[in-house]
């Protein structure tokens, strides 16, 4: 038997508009892929998570491919304004370089970013995985993702005034990369935050290089 409440929710479903439904399934498919990855979910899981039907996603999101790059530009957009708010700087800066960001405080503010954000951090873990594989479907996304990436962390290490910058970007990812997969294994048994400033003290604020 249909309630009247059960009537309303399906008519609020119903009425949202376009931007707020592509939101809703962007943070459904986060959810779903954060525990299974790309291999293992599937659209219908997603509607399911929403109490919605297939055909409504695939009308925001022609296919599994479409949703994930959704998901993954929306979450890496989330993720610098959250770096940024965290340096106080804004993003145009902080993509720039217009902050002048040194390298232990750009990468320390990743952390603890990260930190905030376990799911966040297991999705990409899992995606960046896969996505080794020259089929998987963000193969490409990742590639240029991770230039950029080591792109910015690189400037941060030319602000602190290092001779081989790419090499200090390396490291400084590495190190990150390393810890929170510690981190996501045990996250009761280790505290990625003070682990990080633990070593990055001895990398670079120690000999002045932030």
């Amino acid at each position: 038997m249909t309630t009247k409440q059960s009537v309303e929710n399906q008519q609020m479903r119903m009425r949202l508009k376009p931007s707020v439904r592509r939101m809703q399934i962007i943070h459904a498919a986060t959810t779903v892929i954060s525990r299974k990855g790309y291999w293992g979910f599937s659209l219908r899981e997603v509607a399911d998570e929403l109490g919605l039907s297939e055909p409504a996603v695939v009308y925001h999101f022609k296919n599994k491919t479409a949703l994930l790059i959704a998901v993954l530009e929306y979450r890496d957009d989330m993720d610098i304004r959250q770096v940024a708010d965290h340096l106080d700087v804004t993003v145009q800066d902080l993509r720039s370089g217009e902050g002048r960001v040194g390298l232990y405080d750009f990468a320390s503010s990743f952390v603890h970013v990260n930190f905030s954000q376990p799911r966040m951090v297991q999705l990409y873990t899992i995606l960046q995985a896969e996505s080794l594989a020259d089929d998987h479907p963000a193969h490409d996304y990742f590639k240029k993702r991770e230039e950029r990436v080591l792109s910015l962390f690189e400037h941060a290490a030319l602000v602190s005034g290092f001779d081989e910058p790419r090499s200090q970007a390396l490291t400084a990812l590495a190190l990150m990369d390393g810890l929170q997969i510690r981190w996501l294994r045990d996250m009761k048994g280790v505290d990625v935050v003070q682990e990080w400033e633990y070593q990055a003290q001895h990398l670079w604020k120690k000999n002045k290089r932030r």
